[in-house]
This record gives C-alpha cells, structure tokens and sequence, in this order.
C-alpha cells in the first residue's frame, strides 16, 4: 500500500506502508497493490484507495472527514469510477464533478468539491511511479 499525505502548503510527499482499515466498507482491503492518496485541504481531509487490474479500477474505497461537499463528491466520485477503465478516469474534470453534485457551489467552496478529483488523480499518478 502506498500512503501519501499531501497538504495544500506543501508538496512534500510522506510514504507509509502500513495496511489499515479503510472507507466505507469498514474493512481491510488486501491487494496485490493498493494504491492510497491521503489529501488534506482547508480543514477537509480524504483518503481514497484504489485496487487496478487490467487497466480498470477493480476496487475502490475512501474515508475522509470535512465538509459534506468534500463528503458528498467523494462518494459519488468513486462510486462513478468503480469499473472505469484508467484513461476514462484521466479524462474527468471539474465540470464532471460539479455536474454530478446536482447543486450550485460556491468560488469558496470549489477546492471541497474538487479535492475527490485531485485525490484521484494523485493516487492514480502514483500507480505509474
């Protein structure tokens, strides 16, 4: 498993290799590789973990505290990708997250919105380091 906390004044990378309960399920998820990015922005804090296989996500969970926007698009964010293959994924965007929260946000509360995105994509660019 790979752990990466990353904050928003910092893009100093931490690595853990520690297996922990995680997201949802409340259980443990035991992969031939996880892969898990930790973001932590505005008080907002997300973990999501990801299991690939054949260039798809096979696997996916999170947790997280924060906001209930930051809540909200993480869910539905991963709920979304559960089965997608990796390029699909690379091509989500902003609108795509803001389309699937069905409400208007505010330029303040954009980043809890998108910090499922950004999570994302982190995890993901991880998987090819």
């Amino acid at each position: 498993m790979i752990d990466m906390t990353r904050d928003n004044d910092s893009p100093e990378r931490k690595f853990n290799t520690k297996l922990r309960p995680v997201g949802n399920s409340l259980g443990i998820i035991i992969p031939k590789k996880i892969l898990d990015e930790k973001n932590i922005k505005e008080g907002d804090e997300i973990t999501i973990q990801l299991i690939l296989e054949d260039n798809q996500i096979k696997e996916v969970r999170f947790s997280g505290q924060g906001c209930a926007i930051s809540q909200a698009s993480t869910s539905m964010l991963t709920d979304k990708i559960k089965k997608m293959d990796i390029e699909e994924i690379k091509c989500l965007n902003k609108d795509d997250v803001l389309e699937m929260l069905h409400i208007p946000i505010s330029p303040g509360r954009l980043k809890c919105a998108l910090l499922s995105l950004d999570t994302l994509r982190g995890a993901l660019e991880n998987a090819w380091q």
